[in-house]
């Protein structure tokens, strides 16, 4: 039983992190339908670097919290 719990907390994690990674990537379209393109060649590799981020936030380095 201890191994479904700790199974279904990850899934919540992963939920969790999800919603706020499709929050973010929503934010982010919406700042580059605003963006010219001069402006979007300069944040376009910040703008990568925080998807990159989030997308490895989707899934916890210790899934199942055993630390």
């Amino acid at each position: 039983m201890k191994l479904l719990n700790k199974i279904n907390d990850l899934f919540v994690r992963v939920k969790k992190n999800e919603d706020e990674l499709l929050n973010k990537l929503v934010e982010v379209d919406g700042h580059l339908h605003k963006l010219d393109g001069k402006r979007l060649d300069v944040e376009i590799d910040s703008i990568c670097k925080r998807m990159r981020d989030f997308a490895h936030k989707l899934l916890p380095m210790d899934p199942f919290g055993d630390n």
